[in-house]
């Protein structure tokens, strides 16, 4: 036992007791570090097992610190004696030094306030963590920081350390925390040679097992009476004590002080309270000798090669695997057979690794979270391997081989950026996908890609399959609009241009490409459906029983293949992460649609998106600015996703148009106390279609179920609510609320009294009684346990006469009984197990006993909770069909109410639009503003006239920085806003049905994908012309500049020519080439138009008026830009000198050529020759084609014909 120091000092925390989880991912053997420290619990601090989960401050350290400098002990100061001083002098002195007593009495106690905090600090964090116990070892933090300990805290005597390895380049110099204390002497922990025998057998304090921690014979005493002895006083040890000590190390060498063995009736165990031991000291090896022999044993890490033992030079090396050389592997202890066997199959991954007595980068276990998602902000995939037992369930399960002898560790999960499940890290209300994608060649030769995408924090699976053209639209339409974070595809499969796309429109964060072997990763058709059935996700008898998978999975095996084999490759990456399971057997699997003919939604395509701004705007990509932030006003998180759905994909029939405009006039005119109440509901609700599917997977947190539990607890009543309102006007909000199944009360109000749910805030689960038998059997048996003690405790009280003899907990020794010093006549069979200067504590045999049988039921107990909760999660999952129909609606009606939102925010006038069903487009606003600047009080509204009575295209001139852009912009915007059902800012609409917008905006280059200016103009053309219809919207803006000037006029007039006779959408032709006009002055579909402007031709100024006037601009006025641009006077003169003569060249060229040429067009020309010919071949059959485009070729020319 330790002697009692004469005085009672205040003594500090040695060392910060902290679990945690070690950040093994370095790529080479790291340096020896310095010891790990050790943390004395403070005295009558019960469950003392805290962590720091922030840092201490700076000015915190440098408190820690003075104390330290000053040994941390305030003995009181005696009261000096008064005395007689006559002269003035001496009084006066006297009064300074009590004035500086005083002072270093105030100083003295404030610092000791200062460290009490600090621990009070631990104490609290202590019981908010009493599930996570952590490793008595602190590892080196990722920063070098000076120590948070005092120089003179006793630190605990250590054994062998364990070798640990480097993930990276960089030395560990950088991390070395330097120390400077007195250790009592020991073998040399920074030296460390591996032992055949070596298990962590020894290292309860590793073992994530209960509230507290286990207290080991070399710990320092947990109780504040308990002092012990000075330093100095410890190295002049009697022999006697040396001798105890030396058979103490003897033993703790020889044989596991598991906890198993503590409760052994002969056991030799020594309390906390007991003498710190001192272990023999070993002859210590020189820095230099580790250094070359840890080299020498880790020579296999300096040239990496991968499992098949190709060197990263070579074109297939895999960097995600590891060859570890047998020689190797036979020198590795237990332990590290269980870390390099993970660590080799996942080199590339950040490892967290739940182990810290070997030298490492080390987090706390509660901090996993955070550093786990800042790894992966950065692109980085994180591992996380668990110990899957505890040091009892050890002990209960036995074994005899070494492997056998320790914790056991599994990988529990790996997290990467595209596949995030925990709501915690997930940041974005956005889904955030993981995109499989194959391709192929159909027997025609044309481009097939099969695409498979997840969700995986909904558990949400699409796929589709696109027969796509060399320039890849429909595949950039898709990536457009999903914009999926990870990638999976086969090594070499992609071709240039669709990995050029993919980089270029997909998430603009981070991209994850996972390029994977094909076959034996990227699964092939057969291999994808035999690990399907063989994965038992859905009940199959044998390998060709599909009668229980999910329809639409069915319709991708038969119809299409290829889309199945980019399921198959997703399906083994889902596996490698342990998602498969949870994702597959939920079967939300769907067919994605991003456009088909005679499809009931609005195409939005690729560049429409990207040019209109729908989702990011063109500045840094974010959404400032954007279609998608001005109207996503939704409450929830899932009605913030449907309504993005609801921009992607606006409504074509007018009907159902129409229902949502009568569900927005009703919530904002007819019934406002019903939107009131919607709104007061909704804004309750947390993101139930993800806790949903976490409560499938069964890794959602307790009071996690609460919130899902209480939210369809709401949704029920808002239901109720729903019912008692008149909704026969309410158009598409009577639509949404009767997709509430009628049995959601009854389901929901089973859960009303089926668990504790003040427990359930602190993740305890406490069923009501009679819900689960299992668990009230074992609840019954932990009572009698506990009444038991209190028996005992009732009769020893009674024994010794005493009522101050109590239980104690002390670490994870559980009920010590406590007698004050003062009692004499213990039983010989009580085992002390530590001591202060008041009270001696004991185990009983029967008490001892008791306590085992407690802490195994303890154990069986908390598999009894574990299993519970999976069979309340399995109860509750039975409805899942119905929680998702539920949460359509819900999502629905938000979106309905985030649209109403809109409208009444749009500004003044603003207008319900109308709609009528056409053959083909029309377009008619009045005091039209752009809807995105509802705010700008200056901006100048425009009316447009296009298809009907009047002319599809308008052939818009006028002045840079007119606002012809703007205008057009303006135009599609609205029509999109219309046919999602959303008011729009002008006094009139009236329009037919928009089946596509097609734009070609902006002069841009796209180096990602090695295209030039004028090459992104004419690929974006062709796919204009290619995909318009009559009932399109078509925007084009200054074609041809990206060429020269003649090959960009001819351009510009093929085009518009084509569109204007063959195609006829309605639409915009915005160009600078003045003379484009004359070309088409009398054609019926084109409507000459500009943006009006006043020029002040002796200063050059020009105003712009913003406004859309018929007839054609009378140039560009390109030097008046240039003098408002601040271009010197002299430049401008020459460019208006060399402009006019160019002016004049080419009005005489047109002079002569109006002379000697027919007054059509070339192109016109071209086509009335070729439907003259087939007229002299057919006669009057000509028609009656029924080709469209051909119709409309003809009626124009003839219309031309008559006009001449």
């Amino acid at each position: 036992m330790a002697k009692t120091p004469p005085k009672k000092a205040l003594k500090p925390a040695s060392g910060l007791k902290m679990k945690q989880l070690s950040l093994m991912s370095f790529f080479q053997p790291a340096k020896q570090a310095s010891s790990p420290l050790k943390r004395h619990p403070e005295s009558d601090k019960e469950n003392d097992t805290s962590m720091i989960d922030t840092p201490l401050t700076s000015e915190t350290n440098e408190v820690v610190s003075s104390f330290a400098k000053s040994g941390l002990h305030s003995s009181p100061v005696k009261p000096e004696k008064e005395r007689n001083v006559e002269s003035k002098e001496v009084k006066k002195e006297e009064e300074m030094k009590e004035q500086k007593k005083e002072d270093k009495e105030k100083e003295e106690k404030k610092e000791k306030n200062v460290l009490e905090g600090l621990q009070r600090k631990i104490e609290i964090e202590d019981k908010a963590n009493k599930e996570i116990t952590y490793s008595d070892d602190m590892d080196i933090d990722l920063t070098p920081s000076e120590s948070l300990l005092p120089a003179k805290a006793p630190v605990k005597a250590r054994g062998k350390k364990k070798i640990s390895y480097a993930e990276d380049s960089d030395s560990d110099d950088g991390l070395r925390i330097q120390r400077k204390r007195k250790v009592v002497e020991s073998e040399d922990e920074d030296d460390f040679k591996p032992e055949d025998d070596d298990d962590d057998d020894h290292m309860s304090d590793f073992v994530a097992e209960s509230d507290e921690e286990v207290s080991t014979p070399d710990e320092a005493s947990d109780e504040e009476g308990i002092e012990e002895e000075p330093r100095s006083k410890k190295r002049r040890s009697s022999p006697k004590a040396e001798s105890h000590t030396s058979k103490m190390a003897s033993s703790s060498n020889g044989a596991s002080t598991s906890l198993g063995s503590k409760f052994m009736a002969n056991s030799s165990y020594t309390s906390t309270g007991a003498t710190v031991s001192k272990p023999v000291a070993k002859a210590k090896p020189t820095k230099k000798n580790f250094e070359k022999e840890n080299e020498e044993r880790y020579q296999w890490l300096v040239n990496i090669r991968d499992a098949e033992k190709r060197s990263p030079e070579d074109p297939q090396y895999d960097p995600r695997t590891l060859y570890v050389p047998s020689s190797a592997w036979t020198k590795f202890t237990a332990f590290e057979k269980q870390y390099w066997d993970i660590k080799a199959k996942m080199w590339d991954t950040v490892v967290f690794f739940k182990k810290a007595n070997m030298m490492l980068a080390g987090i706390p276990e509660m901090s996993f979270e955070y550093w786990a998602k800042e790894f992966i902000s950065h692109g980085y995939k994180v591992a996380k391997v668990d110990q899957v037992e505890t040091l009892l369930a050890k002990e209960m399960r036995g074994g005899s081989t070494k492997e056998e002898k320790i914790i056991r560790r599994e990988l529990t999960g790996v997290l990467t950026g595209g596949t995030l499940t925990d709501l915690d890290m997930i940041t974005d209300d956005m889904a955030t996908y993981c995109m499989a994608i194959k391709e192929s060649t159909t027997e025609k030769g044309e481009k097939i890609f099969g695409v498979c995408f997840v969700d995986t924090s909904t558990s949400e699976l699409n796929f589709i399959e696109l027969v796509d053209d060399d320039e890849c639209t429909r595949l950039d339409t898709l990536i457009t609009q999903i914009k999926p974070k990870e990638i999976l595809c086969e090594k070499n499969n992609l071709c240039s241009t669709a990995v050029k796309i993919i980089k270029f429109n997909a998430h603009n964060s981070h991209q994850i490409w996972n390029h994977l072997n094909p076959f034996s990763e990227f699964w092939d058709y057969d291999t994808a459906l035999e690990n399907l059935v063989k994965g038992k996700y859905y009940d199959a008898e044998d390998l060709d029983d599909y009668s229980n998978f999910p329809k639409v999975l069915l319709e991708a095996k038969d119809n299409h293949p290829v889309a199945f084999n980019a399921f198959g490759g997703l399906l083994y990456y889902l596996r490698t992460l342990k998602l498969d399971t949870s994702i597959m057997s939920l079967g939300n699997i769907h067919e994605y649609k991003i456009s088909k003919k005679g499809s009931t939604h609005m195409l939005l395509d690729g560049i429409t998106l990207n040019n209109l701004e729908i989702l990011n705007n063109n500045f840094d990509g974010g959404d400032k600015g954007t279609l998608l932030k001005l109207i996503n006003r939704a409450i929830t998180p899932f009605g913030k996703r449907m309504l993005k759905k609801w921009v992607l994909h606006p409504l074509m029939k007018v009907d159902e148009i129409n229902a949502r405009y009568d569900a927005v006039d009703f919530l904002m005119n007819d019934e406002p106390e019903l939107r009131v109440d919607l709104e007061s509901c909704l804004q309750s609700l947390p993101d139930l279609e993800r806790l949903i599917a976490r409560v499938h997977s069964g890794t959602l947190r307790f009071k996690d179920f609460l919130r899902v539990v209480e939210g369809f607890e709401r949704i029920s009543t808002m239901f109720k609510r729903l019912s008692n309102y008149e909704l026969g006007k309410g158009g598409a909000l009577k639509k949404y609320a009767s997709q509430f199944p009628p049995q959601l009360h009854s389901i929901i109000s089973s859960w009303e009294d089926a668990f504790d749910r003040q427990e359930a805030l602190n993740n305890i689960v406490v069923p009501a009684r009679g819900v689960d038998e299992e668990f009230d059997d074992s609840t019954e048996i932990l009572n009698s346990l506990e009444s038991q003690l209190n028996e005992h405790l009732k009769t020893y009280k009674k024994q010794f006469k005493s009522h101050e003899i109590c239980y104690k907990d002390s670490g994870k020794e559980l009920f010590l009984i406590e007698v004050p010093i003062k009692i004499k006549n213990i039983p010989n069979d009580w085992q002390q197990m530590g001591a202060t200067s008041k009270v001696k504590r004991y185990w009983s045999p029967e008490v001892k006993k008791l306590v085992r049988e407690l802490m195994e039921q303890k154990e069986t107990h908390k598999t009894v909770c574990e299993n519970l909760i999976s069979r309340m999660y399995a109860r509750f999952d039975v409805n899942y069909k119905t929680w998702v129909s539920v949460l359509k609606g819900v999502s629905n009606i938000d979106c309905l109410i985030a649209i109403t939102k809109t409208s009444e925010t749009i500004g003044f006038p603003s207008c319900r639009p109308t709609f009528e069903e056409s053959p083909s487009g029309k377009l008619l606003f009045s005091e039209l503003r752009h809807p995105c600047f509802v705010g700008a009080t200056e901006f100048i509204p425009n009316d447009i006239n296009l298809g009907g009575d009047h002319a599809n295209f308008g052939l818009l001139t006028g002045a840079n920085a007119a606002g012809k852009s703007t205008l057009m912009r303006t135009t599609a915007l609205a029509v999109i806003l219309s046919q999602i059902g959303c008011y729009l800012p002008a006094s009139q609409a009236q329009l037919s049905p928009i089946d596509k917008i097609m734009t070609r905006l902006g002069a841009n280059d796209n180096i990602m994908q090695g295209k030039s200016t004028f090459f992104v103009e004419l690929s974006e053309t062709k796919k204009l012309l290619s995909n318009a219809t009559a009932n399109s919207l078509v925007i084009l803006d200054e074609l041809g500049r990206g060429g020269s000037s003649s090959d960009g006029f001819a351009i510009a007039e093929a085009v518009l020519h084509h569109l204007a006779s063959h195609v006829q959408p309605v639409g915009f032709f915005a160009t600078h080439y003045g003379s484009l006009g004359l070309s088409f002055l009398n054609h019926p579909q084109i409507r000459p138009l500009r943006m009006g402007i006043i020029v002040d031709q002796g200063s050059r100024n020009i105003t712009f008026l913003y406004k859309l006037e018929d007839g054609s601009a009378p140039g560009s006025f390109g030097m008046n830009v240039a003098a408002m641009c601040g271009i010197s006077k002299s430049i401008v003169d020459n460019a208006e000198v060399a402009a006019k003569e160019y002016e004049q060249t080419q009005k005489l060229k047109l002079h002569l050529e109006e002379q000697n040429a027919n007054k059509l067009s070339l192109g016109l020309q071209s086509d009335f020759s070729w439907y003259y010919g087939k007229y002299t071949l057919l006669e009057n059959d000509i028609l009656r084609y029924d080709e469209q485009v051909k119709q409309n070729a003809l009626n124009s020319v003839f219309r031309m014909i008559n006009t001449l």
